[in-house]
């Protein structure tokens, strides 16, 4: 028996010498198997078919395709469709002709398998393989390619170890081909296949390499047995065609082989670097290289192409032109030989087509002289073409699908030729022509393709295939076609030949028969209406109706047309009566309007079948009706057929028995009935929604209670009521009104009051969702009623009449047919075409009728107006967004949807892209033919899309943080930056959805942002140009700065600086200074490559230079120092050179040197407990003293926090960088250390220092360089040595968070406060935000004042917050004094107490102790520093008892001893408002500690920055900084150390780049970038703010100004506080303007607000605090909830008014002594009073508030020559104020002083004065004038004021009287509030001390005649006429009730004054204090008003 198996016994299979038996036991033991291959093919399943086809090359693609017998059938990617044909026909083949087809199918699995036995041998496992390919792919590889040979034996053993291997095969079987594989094995060991395959490779000729391998073919069939096999199959013979295969298959296959090439070159490259051997799998894709690129070379050059070099890209480039070439040559010699048949064609003398065959014979001729042809001329040729086919196609009655595939490309390529299209009938062919003379001479080079000869009839098989691959009809089964290869279509130039017709160029024109058949009418747009009626037809016959419809509208003809048109097809669409298609079809005939005849008459034959299928399957009446309406104007059979379904359609027969139902049994109904319930239950699923609100209202709908939860949920339950609710739930949403009312009554239950409606997207899904829902239940309503309709026998009647119509119908198929054709001979183009397509659609009508057909479709349907309006997609708006003209109408007939579809790629259309695809795949896409939609497309489709989603994502990132950026710059307005952050958000949400419709939306608003971003930007630069031309006293330098910020766009530095100018402030500099890092680097360290010698030794001590470097010059040095650094130098010598580094005593010999560099110690420890070794040792220098300054903490003040002890390690041998750090780290102390390297680090190893040492701890290395350079330079102090270093280390100087500790090297700034706190008469308050350096600033302060005199100078710092005191907690403010007691006696100020004897209370012994401790030494000071005393002081109001006592330490030891408190912002207020307070008013004048000045900030960032080796590029670039950080110390400390980090990364990834490093746009952009960060900075802003609830209310108010009218824009006092009482009533009604005031000095003083020192109004600080407050939708947020949300500080709104010297009230409260007096800046303001409000007390009350404090100048004025000489007299620092008395004097003198106190102001610089007039009830013009006058100006006015019921309450308290509830209301009632009573009845307590009886006497005072008179003169109110009279007025007309401002100045004009002076008189009424306001209301003052009438009845 003969083997199936081959034996193999040579290489490379076999080595030599393989015993033969052997291998043929083998063989034989394989035969035993049985028919394995058999079986694994029939287990293949059409995956694993899919996936093997797929993997394979382009040979092995061929060879098994035309195998199998496909024919032309290569295509590039095989689907699922054409993988199912190729397995059955694999299966059908001979079984002994499996192998060789499986061989093939498998070769890329077969290859995978040699590669894993090889790279992992027979112990190796492959789960890659069996989950790459399967395990049936894998046994069908294996067998189909096995052999008897020693490789295969080693396969065989290698596979059974693996369970894809199992097979149905007896185990004896199996055993005995393992056992004879063994064997073979055995007999040849050391075989190695790929070596011995690589051996015979080299042994032959080099042979192209495929891309992969190609199969391994049985021994029994040899090549040439393949090929004549292949040949056989039908393969082409060679020749240029042959060529052009032979090319396509070498081009794939080098692509293949460079790709693999590519992985190998990375696996090889891999093992190198690992120092393995690449494996020979991986060197043998290398090797197939060069010869792939010869084999492509020699095929060019077959096809006459040389000199194309070895690049892939060239080689691509030359084939593909090659290609293009042959390709062209090939369809021009097919098209001149159908051309030449052109000239062969004829007509009747008077046929229509007459003149479209002249003009076609002349065009031909013209073609056929040309030697060569273009596009156009190509385009012609293909016109010809279609006319010559069509001709030929005459006679051919059984192809009717093809001439009307071609009578629709004809007209679609030349519309003039549509007459000859419709009447080709009438063209004539002859049988016998010449060719034409010039065809012969058409140009035929040596590389033209063979044209075949032409058969007898004029179109070729060729040219027949060329046309249909145009059109994308089926190649027809034909066997003269079948090997053709379809001809790519030229492209279609007919439309620009028309546009711009050549002269010379012979151009189709529209026949005249055509022109001059009716005379036209012009469109709007100049279109003839008639032209476009081939255009109708020619759409009207292909059925593509939605595009009709459009162009007949846009065409303006009868709109009956149109509607025509869309019924047609809205019809095509019909399948069921439940349907989109059945509503739009009813809808639109209810609405059909009364036409004409003739509108109708040219489509009436398309009307037919559309209202006759309408009426057939919904069985309206309405179509019933319009069908009888349109039997009178048709003929014999399509009356008939009108008349009997008009009939059945209005007796409702058709709406009882449908007729799909007579036709379909009932299993299908009920098949129908069970798929509408599943639709019912798949639509209680709640969709997902990009609306939340629509998501809500959905979701309440479908709940099983809900509107359609509940009749769905009846349905899919099959309850008993599931009908009736469905009927009403169809009835209550049948009209799009009812919709849009169950949406807004949703909603309204949704949304909160004040809410807006649910529109636009959102509540188009909810309509949707609707209208999904009502089409699933009407569709299971309709089947149902269906159901039940067939099993009644009430309808009957109806079955057997729609089964007598039927019948009927169908007995009249042929009938209709032959109305139609006979319809189809009319003379006009458009009733032409409706019969031919009438035809068709009667024709699908009668098969819906066919019982043998398939039921009717009643799946879902695609959407009737996304069919309709399909094809404008095609079309191009003249203007975006609106609909197509008739232009772009007419241009979309012609264009296919392959153009269409790249148009609307280029445009990111894919939501319409998908539309398109889906109608395809629905099958109902128009002119799908032009479409051509296979796998590879859509896979490019999606991976363009997906391309372009990620490019999106991409520029939307780029562009939010470019908005962020311009939202930081304040470059936009609110409206700007809104209209920004919709397009945004709305891009953000459709990529965040991934739709695919959506991308188009998104790159339209991203390209609007992109657009809108730079104008906006430029519009704020000119806006600060515009501020900054307004600045006059600007310096050139200044205004340089600004405008180059404005030209490099950094609008936010711009903008710094322009608020800078504007408040006179000086913009900080950046001073260049010399660089001791550039003076030493690398210039010292490239002098001494061998360290310190003799020679540097005695340069010094000569105070020499040391050779020829400058830098190294000691003759600054003094002899004395000379001498010093020379000895330090011998003994570091000595100590470098030592071999004994055991026994070393740094003290003697390294400390001289550490001193040299400013450190200065006294012993130094071995740290023997460390590692130690031969080259280093750490030591502990103790106690070491600094001298200087260290640039960072790390070597400076934390030397000094730990005790003055500094480790250092001395290391010699000069080691690496990295060595070096190793050895540092092993100290596992995280102090700093000090790293003494004897000798030099050279440049290099000084650069690689740098990188090593990040992330380590702080380490600063010093070698002899560094030491020679400092003894010249660094004057013995660590400024320089740090300076020096640091730059080499990985030191970061600044805190890393807010609560860090500040060492002093890192304060900056703050000079003023830290000396007013030294100095004991200097400030005892301190107050500020949080963060802004209170603590900070304590804590320099105090150790500053102890190194002024150490030992003598004490200070103590207590944190109280940690004590717990606190106003209702266990520790009161008595608390403070334990505390006070254990701290002082832990630092010895203090003794311990006694344990017997009397004990002291705390306070006193602290007190007494501390006088104990000064008296000892004259010299000695103490300074208590308390933080954190908000608390403290809340716990000691309103007593303040020891708060007095601690203040009273100062003034009992003369200021020896001084307390300062620092606290946030009520720190400030308590000192001012507790009663009797401490610090009484101005005594001690609180400080603020608010943001750093721009200088100190500016030093703060670039100092450190520099000393670590870092330089800002630009000074602009460090403004950028401060601008972002608010000049907040703690924010410069967190960004400073941000911005080190990321220097120090960018250090350590150029490890040898020099310093200094340069910090550029991209470090700062990264660090402002830190998330972390810029939430602290907001998050420390939003801190400040919340101290306070009105702090929040007034900046946001002041953002929201700015963000509606530009930061520069101000609010005076009054606007500001009137639009805060707007937002927060509550929190703004009790505090008068001069409270206000103080709110927004204090916000000043924390760096919120602005000063306004101009008078101009307030804003807030810069552009970066409007930042940190927030968008414009977050500041509008926080003032809705501003009323609800804030909370009221009681203790804040308590008024003041500090106590005179003889016990009475000051008039003032001590927010208006405030407001008067100022602080540095020259104001003036006027105080109107009364007597009864205290106007003679005011001076009096200035002048004592002053003199209590040191610094005050308050001159006498005794005239106005004085006045005016005060006026300019004053130094600067001297704060003075002038008063000015007037309230006795004339209204002149008042106006006289007022103007000259706003002109003269103080002459020497920089001095300031305040004016304070005084103006009484004698001025009342006065008044007027400045309350109601073209100049007034409400912030120069302060009025004096009566009580209020609050401030009452705190004058009650302070003069012990009517202090309970009842007595404080009783008081009110009596006083009304007026000073002038109060102090009445503090003279009558005197007299009698009962309260009752002092109230009783001052109401009987009031109420006789005498008090009364008094009362009222003290108010003045007498004093002027018109103001009597307006008082009058307003009490007649209103008596005392409360009315609007209006109402009262109405009153005043019915009292007989004018407008303006019934204005004015109100108020000045008010500031009379005549009436009393609440809020917008007033009402006059009851206790005058009684007053009065008490004067009146004495009268």
């Amino acid at each position: 028996m003969t083997a199936s198996y081959a034996v193999v016994a040579k290489p490379p299979s076999s080595p030599h010498g393989t015993p033969v038996g052997l291998l043929k036991e083998l063989a034989v033991t394989l035969d035993g198997l049985g028919q394995i291959l058999d079986a694994a093919l029939d287990a293949l399943t059409v995956g694993e078919t899919e996936l093997a086809l797929n993997s394979l090359g382009p040979k092995d693609r061929q060879a098994i395709m035309r195998g199998l017998g496909f024919r032309k059938v290569e295509p590039r990617r095989f689907g699922r469709v054409l993988s199912e044909q190729v397995l059955k026909r694999l299966q059908r083949v001979e079984p002994t002709h499996h192998r060789h087809a499986l061989s093939h199918l498998t070769a890329r699995i077969m290859n995978d398998i040699d590669h894993e036995v090889a790279e992992h041998g027979a112990a190796g496992t492959s789960p890659g393989l069996v989950g790459r390919w399967g395990a049936c792919l894998l046994r069908l590889a294996l067998f189909s390619h096995l052999q008897a040979s020693a490789h295969d034996a080693r396969l065989l053993v290698w596979a059974a170890e693996h369970d894809w291997f199992g097979m149905e095969a007896d185990e004896a079987a199996l055993a005995a081909v393992l056992k004879a594989a063994q064997q073979v094995i055995d007999a040849t060991p050391g075989f190695d296949h790929l070596t011995a395959l690589g051996e015979d490779a080299a042994a032959e000729e080099p042979q192209p390499t495929a891309a992969v391998s190609a199969p391994r073919l049985p021994d029994h069939i040899s090549a040439p047995e393949l090929a004549e096999s292949s040949a056989q199959q039908g393969e082409q013979p060679p020749g240029e065609g042959r060529s052009l295969d032979d090319l396509a298959s070498a081009e794939e296959e080098l692509k293949h082989v460079v790709e693999e090439a590519r992985g190998a070159v990375d696996r090889v490259r891999a093992a190198l670097l690992d120092g393995c051997p690449p494996t020979h799998t991986d060197l043998v894709p290398l090797a197939a290289v060069a010869p792939a690129f010869s084999h492509v070379r020699g095929v060019l050059s077959e096809l006459g192409v040389t000199g194309v070099t070895d690049r892939l890209t060239d080689v691509l480039r030359s084939i593909d032109e090659v290609r293009a070439r042959v390709e062209r040559k090939e369809r021009n010699a097919e098209a001149r030989q159908v051309v030449e048949t052109v000239t062969a064609l004829g007509c009747a003398p008077d046929s229509a087509v007459a003149a479209v065959i002249a003009d076609a014979r002349h065009s031909a001729e013209a073609l056929l002289a040309k030697q060569e042809w273009d596009e156009q001329d190509d385009a012609c040729a293909h016109i010809l073409t279609l006319l010559v086919r069509l001709a030929d196609m005459k006679d051919r009655s059984d192809a009717q699908q093809e001439i009307i595939e071609l009578q629709q490309q004809l007209s679609v390529a030349h519309p003039p030729y549509a007459v000859a299209a419709v009447l080709y009938q009438q063209i004539t062919l002859s049988e016998h022509r010449t060719p034409h003379p010039d065809t012969a001479a058409a140009p035929q080079g040596e590389e033209s393709a063979e044209v075949p000869e032409a058969p007898e009839r004029a179109i070729s098989p060729e040219t027949a295939t060329a046309a249909q691959a145009d059109t994308g009809v089926p190649e027809t089964q034909d066997l003269s076609t079948a090997d053709c290869v379809p001809a790519e279509r030229p492209p279609r130039s007919a439309d620009t030949a028309e546009q711009q017709p050549a002269p010379e160029r012979r151009v189709f024109a529209a026949p005249a028969a055509t022109a001059a058949v009716d005379t036209t009418t012009e469109t709007a747009d100049g279109t003839e209406t008639k032209s476009i009626e081939p255009v109708l037809a020619r759409l009207i016959a292909e059925k593509r109706f939605g595009l009709a419809a459009h162009l007949s509208q846009a065409a303006d003809r009868p709109d009956t047309e149109a509607a025509v048109l869309r019924l047609a097809a809205a019809a095509t669409l019909l399948h069921s009566r439940t349907g989109r298609a059945a509503q739009i079809i009813e809808e639109a005939l209810h609405e059909w309007e009364a036409r004409k005849e003739s509108d109708s008459d040219a489509l009436s034959l398309l009307l037919l079948p559309t209202l006759v299928r309408g009426a057939l399957v919904t069985g309206a009446p309405v179509v019933g009706a319009q069908l009888r309406a349109l039997t009178p104007q048709l003929p014999d059979a399509l009356h008939e057929v009108a008349t009997m379904v008009a009939e059945r359609a209005l007796q409702g027969a058709l709406l009882i028995a449908p007729p799909h139902a007579v036709v379909a049994d009932v299993s299908h109904t009920e098949g129908e009935l069970r798929a509408a319930v599943d639709a019912c239950q798949a639509m209680l699923t709640v969709p997902r929604m990009r609306f939340q609100r629509a998501s809500a209202m959905v979701q309440r709908w479908l709940a099983p209670t809900g509107l359609l939860g509940s009749v769905l949920t009846a349905i899919v339950a099959g309850a008993p009521d599931a009908e009736h609710l469905a009927d009403e739930l169809l009835e209550n949403l049948a009209r799009r009104a009812q919709v849009e009312a169950a949406i807004d009554e949703m909603d309204a239950a949704l949304r909160g009051p004040g809410g807006r409606g649910i529109q636009g997207s959102g509540r188009n899904n909810v309509r949707h969702c609707l209208d999904r829902v009502r089409d699933a239940v009407r569709q299971w309503r309709t089947v149902k009623r269906d159901l039940e309709a067939g099993r009644s026998e009430e309808n009957v009647w109806a079955f057997q009449s729609i089964a007598s119509l039927r019948l009927s119908l169908l007995g009249l198929r042929e009938r209709v047919a032959d109305d139609l054709t006979a319809a189809e001979r009319s003379s006009a183009v458009l009733a032409k075409a409706t019969a031919y397509v009438a035809r068709d659609l009667f024709a699908e009508i009668f098969d819906g009728l066919d019982a043998n057909s398939r039921p009717v479709e009643t799946g879902s349907e695609p959407d009737v107006q996304t069919v309709l309006d399909a094809e404008l997609h095609k079309a191009e708006s003249a203007v975006p967004g609106e609909k197509p003209t008739l232009d772009g109408l007419l241009k979309a007939v012609d264009r296919t949807w392959d153009d269409a579809i790249e148009r609307l790629l280029a445009r990111d259309e894919f939501g319409v892209i998908r539309t398109i695809t889906d109608l395809a795949d629905f099958d109902v896409l128009p002119a799908a033919h032009t479409l051509s939609l296979s796998e590879e497309r859509r896979a490019r489709l999606s991976a363009i899309q997906k391309e372009r989603r990620a490019a999106l994502a991409e520029k939307h990132r780029q562009l939010a943080a470019w908005l962020r950026r311009s939202q930081a710059d304040e470059a936009l307005t609110v409206e700007q930056d809104v209209s920004l952050q919709e397009l945004l958000a709305d891009a953000r949400a459709h990529l965040e959805h991934d739709r695919p419709g959506e991308l188009a939306a998104v790159r339209r608003n991203l390209d609007r942002v992109e657009e809108l971003l730079p104008r906006y930007r430029e519009e704020a630069a000119d806006r600060l140009r515009a501020r900054l031309a307004a600045l006059t006293d600007v310096s050139a330098e200044d205004r340089e700065r600004v405008l180059r910020n404005l030209d490099t766009d950094s609008l936010a530095t711009a903008a710094e600086l322009v608020y800078f100018l504007e408040l006179g402030e000086p913009v900080p500099e950046i001073r260049s200074e010399d660089s001791h890092l550039e003076a030493f680097f690398p210039a010292v360290p490239d002098s001494l490559p061998g360290g310190i010698d003799a020679d540097l030794i005695a340069a010094v001590r000569a105070r020499g230079r040391y050779g020829d470097r400058a830098v190294l010059d000691y003759a600054g040095l003094s002899e004395e120092e000379a001498e010093r650094a020379a000895a330090a130098l011998k003994l570091w010598s000595t100590l470098a050179a030592t071999k004994d580094r055991i026994n070393i005593n740094p003290r003697e010999s390294l400390n001289p040197a550490l001193a040299l560099l400013g450190y200065e110690a006294r012993r130094a420890r071995p740290l023997d407990d460390l590692p130690r070794g031969k080259d280093y040792r750490f030591f502990e220098l103790a106690p070491v003293h600094v001298t200087g300054r260290a640039w960072a903490p790390a070597f400076g003040s934390q030397v000094k926090d730990r005790g003055g002890k500094l480790r250092a390690l001395l290391i010699w041998g000069r080691p690496a960088a990295k060595l070096l750090i190793t050895r540092a780290l092993q100290d596992p102390d995280e102090s700093s250390l000090l790293v003494v390297h004897f000798g030099t680090l050279d440049s290099r190893t000084r650069n690689e220092l740098a990188a090593a040492s990040q992330d380590t701890k702080p380490i600063m290395v010093v070698d002899d360089a560094a030491l020679a350079y400092l003894i010249a330079h660094g004057n013995r102090r660590v400024d320089a040595t740090t300076e020096t270093l640091l730059p080499f280390s990985a030191v970061n100087p600044y805190i890393k968070e807010k609560r860090g500790q500040i060492g002093r090297e890192m304060f900056y700034g703050r000079d003023r406060e830290r000396k007013s706190i030294h100095d004991p008469a200097g400030t005892q308050i301190l107050y500020g935000g949080r963060g802004l350096g209170k603590s900070a600033l304590l804590a320099d302060a105090g150790d500053r004042f102890e190194e002024q005199r150490p030992g003598a100078y004490r200070k103590l710092y207590l944190n109280l917050d940690k004590i717990g005191i606190g106003r209702g907690t266990a520790l009161g403010a008595e608390a403070i004094w334990p505390t006070l007691d254990q701290e002082l006696i832990r630092q010895g100020v203090l003794e311990e107490p006694r344990r017997r004897g009397p004990q002291q209370e705390s306070w006193q012994r602290v007190t007494d102790g501390i006088a104990r401790w000064l008296a000892q030494d004259p010299d000695r000071r103490l300074l208590i520093l308390l933080d954190e005393c908000d608390r403290f002081f809340e716990a000691d109001v309103p007593e303040c008892t020891e708060t007095r006592r601690l203040r009273g330490l100062g003034e009992d030891s003369r200021g020896r001893a001084k307390v300062v408190f620092a606290g946030l912002h009520s720190v400030q207020r308590f000192t001012r408002l507790a009663r009797n307070g401490p610090f009484s008013h101005l005594a001690q004048t609180p400080t603020v500690v608010g943001p750093l000045a721009p200088q100190f900030a500016a030093d703060l960032i670039v100092h450190p920055m520099r000393a670590l080796g870092f330089e800002f590029a630009d000074v602009d670039l460090v403004n950028r900084v401060l601008g972002f950080c608010s000049y907040q110390p703690f924010l410069l400390q967190i960004f400073g150390s941000r911005m080190v980090q990321v220097m120090q990364d960018k250090r350590a990834r150029a490890p040898l780049a020099p310093p200094p490093y340069t910090i550029e746009d991209s470090d700062v952009d990264a660090v402002e970038q830190d998330t972390s960060l810029r939430s602290d900075i907001t998050a420390a802003f939003k801190d400040t703010l919340a101290l306070d609830d009105r702090y929040h209310v007034i900046a946001n108010v002041l953002a929201q100004h700015a963000r509606d009218n530009g930061l520069e824009t101000r609010l005076s006092d009054r606007e500001l506080r009137e639009e805060c009482a707007g937002w927060w009533p509550r929190g703004f009604e009790y505090l008068d303007s001069e409270g206000f005031r103080a709110y927004l000095q204090e916000m000043v003083g924390l760096g919120v607000l602005a000063p306004n020192n101009d008078g101009q109004g307030w804003h807030l600080r810069g552009p970066n605090a409007l930042r940190m407050i927030g968008t414009a939708q977050e500041i509008e947020a926080r003032l809705l909830r501003a009323e609800t949300e804030s909370r009221l500080e009681e203790t804040v709104v308590l008024e003041s008014r500090p106590d005179l010297y003889d016990g009475r009230s000051a008039p003032l409260t001590v927010n208006q002594i405030d407001y008067l007096l100022g602080e540095y800046v020259n104001q003036v303001r006027v105080v109107l009073g009364t007597q009864a409000t205290g106007v003679a007390d005011v001076e009096r009350t200035l002048r004592e508030v002053t003199g209590r404090v040191a610094g005050w100048s308050v001159p006498a004025i005794g005239s106005a020559k004085t006045f005016r000489k005060e006026l300019a007299a004053g130094r600067a620092g001297e704060r003075r104020l002038l008063i000015s008395d007037l309230s006795l004097g004339s209204e002149k003198s008042c106006r006289e002083s007022f103007d000259l106190a706003r002109a003269v102001l103080p002459d020497a610089a920089e001095a300031t004065r305040s004016v304070v007039l005084v103006s009484g009830v004698e001025q009342l013009g006065f008044w007027s004038g400045l309350l109601t006058g073209p100049d007034a100006d409400h912030d120069t006015i302060m009025v004096l004021r009566r009580h209020d019921l609050r401030s009452l309450k705190d004058w009650t308290q302070r003069h012990s009287l009517c202090e309970t509830e009842e007595r404080l209301m009783r008081l009110a009632k009596a006083t009304g509030g007026w000073p002038y009573l109060l102090d009445k009845a503090l003279h009558l307590r005197d007299r009698r001390p009962d309260q009752d009886r002092v109230l009783a006497d001052l109401t009987s005072w009031l109420g006789q005649s005498s008090g009364a008179e008094q009362f009222v003169d003290a108010v003045g109110l007498l004093e002027n006429d018109t103001l009597k009279a307006a008082y009058d007025g307003v009490v007649e007309q209103l008596g005392t009730d409360w009315h609007d401002d209006a109402y009262l100045v109405t009153a005043a004009e019915m009292a007989g004054l004018s407008s303006g002076e019934a204005c004015r008189a109100v108020v000045c009424l008010e500031a009379l204090q005549v009436v009393d306001r609440d809020g917008t209301r007033l009402r006059v003052e009851p206790v005058l008003h009684t007053a009065l009438g008490v004067l009146e009845a004495k009268v």
